[in-house]
């Protein structure tokens, strides 16, 4: 049995005005012992109940929470996997005789999570008998932030109550599932006044592939920086709009944001439009928010914060970062390679070389991709440099800029031929310093613009619909993509996955320059005019590769594909749904017109990239020939298609 386990991207926190407390529990203390006065009930004595300790030691397998550096409370039913029907957590009697406007305040960790059939819930409920009798006051939402939340529920109905217990019921609906945690417990009456905080700040590049942005720790000077500001409500009137100012010293950028109607405890993440270009050395940003409705912050002190520093760095022109990606037609995450690979090759085109290394598709080899199985734990995960970790394809760029800042140990080359169906690949390796070791010179043969029909080529996509959020066009795409052409495809090993033994000498000197030859036969499924020879140099004894470089041409171009003998368009005859597409090299951007067959223009529009599928929709016009005009940077191509509906 799998679990998929929640990973925390953020962690959310918030004060409050002063306002009269009943009762206040953040469970630290010595021991893990309940507090006074708390107490808990199960369904029956296979239960553990709720548990008080550190994040760590409550956590399991697939349900952990994030370290706020506090004790917690925790009912974790995927730990215990036991009956969590009925883990009532207690919490003391408190006396709102005197309340007028009530609250039940903590923080929370839980989402509602459906497993094989069973959903777990949570449950409100408040005792004004001592615990004898429960109204169920209402069921607790979800978390809506990925971290600790803050959550408040009115409890203005016992407000004169003298005697009133609040309790927490967990149910696992019959079924194993995960679990729920709370710090910060207090029953408050809601603040006066107006207090909006900064509950984190973070300055990042953004990917605009994607887009979406990503956090960094160093990036090329000259990188943008955009600005996220997390925010939370601590007070009880409601805050419709801000001024956000962030700063370096030097430059500013400030934004207004209207509209926002954040009742108490609300919490917003906004994004300035604006970015600021990285300097040399350490970016520090603080950010302030002020003109609060208008006006004033009672509490100021929490309104600014600092973002973690940010390098900027320059990359040097002689290294190459290989980033090596276990991915496969099969893998739904893996689109993230497929753009992440895009961008970086666009981007970093000195600096990046990527190699996609296909499992269990039609694009497999099988040396490279047992090897790379026995470094990875799942698909999608990159390796950089075989630096000995496994990172997310997210971390590319943050690996590349890493990597690419100091002069390397060599300077790699690369040259080819072709005679026949016979390749030979010439490297060098001009050292920069001496090395001593096991070094060796490998070849990886690195094609583009692979693609196939039928079968196993298709894309399983998980993005499709958007609801795992943006990911290229492939948010927009569906569930399983046909028609692509796959990039950067590791298709062959010359020197197998961990180089040639003995191919550069055991003692290297500074200055020199040491050649080694490979020879191969050539499959007849390559197409050389996208295919491109890699050099390696690997260190041996770590495994790591020091410096490689691409071929600057591909190996061969017998016969550049034109338009009109490269273009795809079928079925036809059609219903009406016509796919179109070429493979000509260079050529993305196209302009169609279909016409009917007396001349009409019937359609007109522009493709974004005619090497993938795109699809033209007739439906509408009716049973005919029509005309498909394509012309795209120079060049024309058309096609007569029948539709028969």
């Amino acid at each position: 049995m799998k679990k998929q386990l929640l990973f925390v991207f953020a962690l959310l926190t918030c004060g409050a005005l002063s306002a009269q407390v009943y009762l206040s529990e953040n469970f630290d203390g010595a021991g893990t012992a309940l507090p006074a006065g708390w107490s808990v009930t199960t369904a029956d004595a296979t239960s553990d109940g709720w548990l008080r300790d550190v994040a760590g030691n409550l956590a399991s397998n697939a349900w952990g929470y994030p370290d706020n550096g506090t004790k917690i409370m925790s009912t974790n039913d995927d730990g215990c996997n036991c009956n969590k029907s009925a883990d009532r957590l207690i919490f003391p009697s408190v006396d709102l005789s005197t309340g007028t406007s009530p609250f039940l305040v903590f923080d929370q960790y839980y989402f509602n999570q459906t497993y094989q059939g069973a959903t777990e819930t949570t449950f409100l409920e408040v005792s004004t008998d001592g615990g004898t009798t429960w109204t169920q006051l209402q069921e607790i939402p979800a978390n809506t932030v990925n971290g600790w939340q803050t959550v408040a529920f009115s409890l203005a109905d016992y407000a004169g109550d003298a005697a009133v217990l609040v309790s927490l019921l967990y149910d696992d609906g019959g079924g194993w599932l995960y679990g729920f945690g709370i710090d910060n417990a207090s029953i408050q009456e809601q603040p006066s006044g107006l207090n909006i905080a900064v509950s984190g700040f973070t300055a990042a590049p953004l990917i605009e592939a994607i887009p979406t942005l990503v956090n960094a720790s160093q990036v090329v000077v000259g990188r943008e920086l955009y600005f996220v500001v997390d925010l939370v409500n601590n007070s009880g009137e409601m805050i419709n709009s801000f001024d956000v100012t962030v700063s370096n010293g030097s430059q500013t950028v400030t934004q207004s944001f209207t509209g926002m109607n954040m009742a108490w405890l609300a919490a917003e993440s906004v994004v300035l439009d604006n970015a600021i270009a990285a300097n040399a050395g350490n970016n520090n940003f603080n950010v302030t928010i002020s003109n609060i409705n208008g006006g004033s912050d009672d509490n100021a002190g929490d309104n600014t914060a600092a973002s973690q520093a940010i390098a900027g760095v320059t990359l040097h022109p002689d290294k190459a970062v290989v980033i090596e990606e276990a991915t496969g037609t099969w893998c739904g995450w893996c689109p993230r390679g497929t753009v992440m690979m895009d961008y970086m090759a666009d981007t970093y085109p000195n600096n990046f070389i990527g190699i996609a290394v296909h499992n269990a598709d039609p694009m497999t080899v099988t040396a490279y991709d047992t090897w790379m199985g026995g470094q990875i734990s799942g698909y999608p995960s990159i390796l950089a440099d075989r630096d000995g970790s496994v990172y997310d394809p997210l971390d590319m760029e943050d690996q590349v800029v890493a990597k690419a800042q100091d002069a390397p140990a060599v300077t790699c080359n690369v040259t080819h031929s072709l005679s026949g169906s016979t390749l030979t690949v010439d490297v060098s390796a001009t050292y920069n310093e001496n090395l001593s070791g096991d070094y060796r010179f490998n070849v990886i043969l690195v094609e583009d613009h692979v693609t196939g029909s039928g079968g196993q080529w298709p894309q399983t996509n998980y993005y499709s619909g958007g609801g795992n959020g943006p990911m290229g066009s492939f948010d927009e795409a569906g569930a399983s993509v046909s028609g692509l052409f796959y990039d950067h495809v590791g298709r062959a090993l010359l020197g197998g996955t961990t180089g040639t033994a003995s191919s550069l000498p055991a003692s290297g000197t500074a200055g020199n320059t040491y050649t080694y030859q490979y020879t191969t036969t050539v499959d007849a499924t390559w197409n050389l005019g996208w295919m491109k020879p890699v050099v390696l140099v690997i260190n041996a004894s770590t495994g790591e590769i020091v410096n490689a470089k691409f071929s600057e041409l591909t190996i061969q171009v017998n016969e550049v594909p034109s338009l009109d003998n490269s273009l795809i368009v079928y079925p036809n005859p059609s219903n009406g749904i016509i796919n179109i597409q070429s493979n000509m090299m260079n050529v993305r951007q196209a302009d169609v017109r279909v016409y009917s067959a007396t001349g009409e223009l019937v359609l007109n529009r522009q493709i974004n990239d005619i090497r993938q599928q795109n699809v033209l929709d007739v439906t509408e016009f009716g049973s005919g020939i029509y005309t498909i005009l394509i012309e795209a940077e120079g060049h024309t191509a058309t096609r007569r298609v029948t539709v028969a509906k």
